[in-house]
């Protein structure tokens, strides 16, 4: 089976996760893929258009499942490569936007939500690290749209 490992802010957290889970699940075939972490906001939005840039040749190969993090802007990258679409989509939520504070000192991430909510919509699966991120995700969720205009 050939997998395509995706983690678009490779922390500290999110290296350690990515490289345990390629060393215990051996019978599979990894690709991984994975940018700095830094420029958070430019991060997790661009992450596709960086990957189309410096990876083109490798997300044109054919997988059997996609595993990406949620901070992996999954439903455009779908989108610059359709037949990533015909694979499985698992978003492994490590964190997700909506349990992060807001502060009235800096701008609301509503870019950074709305990548985690397409994620989600875009995923066949979702897995969640904990109980409290799957349920702060969700109410989170609910709690944004709420405030959206349709």
């Amino acid at each position: 089976m050939r997998v395509l490992l995706l983690s678009a802010y490779e922390a500290v957290s999110h290296r350690y996760w990515a490289n345990s889970l390629m060393a215990e699940v051996n019978e599979v075939d990894w690709t991984l893929l994975s940018l700095p972490p830094r420029y958070f906001s430019w991060r997790i939005r661009g992450n596709p258009l960086s990957w189309w840039l410096k990876e083109y040749e490798r997300l044109n190969q054919p997988y059997d499942v996609v595993l990406a993090t949620s901070m992996v802007d999954i439903a455009t990258l779908v989108g610059l490569f359709p037949h990533l679409g015909r694979a499985r989509k698992i978003v492994y939520f490590h964190e997700n936007q909506f349990a992060y504070p807001e502060s009235s000192e800096q701008m609301p991430q509503v870019e950074a939500k709305m990548v985690n909510l397409y994620a989600a919509l875009a995923a066949d699966v979702l897995v969640f690290n904990t109980a409290y991120n799957r349920d702060s995700f969700f109410d989170g969720a609910r709690r944004f749209l709420k405030k959206m205009p349709e």
